[in-house]
């Protein structure tokens, strides 16, 4: 893990890679879709 810490802090390219990826998976998660699901479960579950 302290290698790749290493790596994020030397290696410019290698941050702005992680940066995007991280950007575009926090994408998928939201509130909105955090509550949905949680209604639907609750639904189901007095089903």
């Amino acid at each position: 893990m302290a290698e790749h810490m290493g790596l994020i802090y030397k290696d410019e390219k290698f941050r702005q890679q992680m940066i995007t990826k991280g950007k575009e998976k926090a994408g998928i998660f939201s509130v909105e879709k955090a509550a949905e699901k949680l209604w639907d479960y609750m639904e189901n579950a007095v089903k």
